[in-house]
């Protein structure tokens, strides 16, 4: 798949969840940037940024809280230009003039919070440099992204929402989250239904 092809589906996904969650999700005035900014305040705890506290850098975690700052990303992207095509267009074009230079994780946070707040509004190459510092590829982005699209889909199926239903975030002595990688680790993202088995495999953990 090419960079555009990435881009759009992944558009096309993250349309689609907001609008299981709300049929109005582009009227709703939500504050698309504010997720985005405290999420990159949350991704620094993964990258460590306590020098008075031993620990080191939870690469995954990383990764999967870009992924979660991109899910806010595109909702303010669709919400300001309409289209998944238009997103996945502008999106590509930042992606090919990026450069790629190197920089620290912890700055690259910030760069990217700080953006965010400038504008109040999501900036790609701050999100970009933040993925590169941490050697996270578009294609990386796209299998995880995938996943978690999946898994934000099927927490809404089982009432996540909902007061009146319990949904079990933890399952077995680990979180849903933990349950995904281990799923998607064992599936191709080439296979032709990898959304299909990604939601099976989640189904077939899940309490009755």
């Amino acid at each position: 798949m090419s960079a555009y092809e990435h881009f759009k589906t992944m558009a096309e996904l993250q349309d689609q969840i907001n609008s299981k969650i709300s049929h109005t999700w582009r009227d709703n005035g939500n504050a698309w940037y504010r997720a985005i900014w405290i999420e990159a305040a949350e991704m620094m705890d993964h990258i460590h940024y306590k020098w008075w506290k031993s620990g080191e850098m939870d690469i995954e975690q990383v990764q999967l809280e870009l992924v979660d700052i991109f899910h806010f990303a595109l909702s303010d992207m669709l919400e300001k230009n309409g289209s998944a095509s238009t997103v996945a267009l502008k999106l590509t074009e930042d992606w090919e003039r990026f450069d790629g230079a190197g920089q620290d994780p912890l700055v690259a946070a910030e760069e990217l919070a700080r953006h965010t707040l400038q504008i109040k509004g999501f900036v790609a190459q701050p999100f970009f440099q933040s993925m590169q510092s941490v050697g996270m590829t578009l294609d990386t982005l796209f299998k995880l992204y995938v996943c978690k699209n999946i898994l934000n889909s099927f927490r809404q199926d089982k009432g996540y929402k909902d007061p009146s239903v319990t949904y079990h975030k933890v399952i077995d002595g680990k979180e849903d989250n933990q349950h995904l990688m281990e799923i998607a680790a064992k599936i191709s993202p080439d296979d032709s239904d990898f959304q299909g088995k990604i939601y099976a495999g989640l189904e077939a953990i899940y309490p009755s």
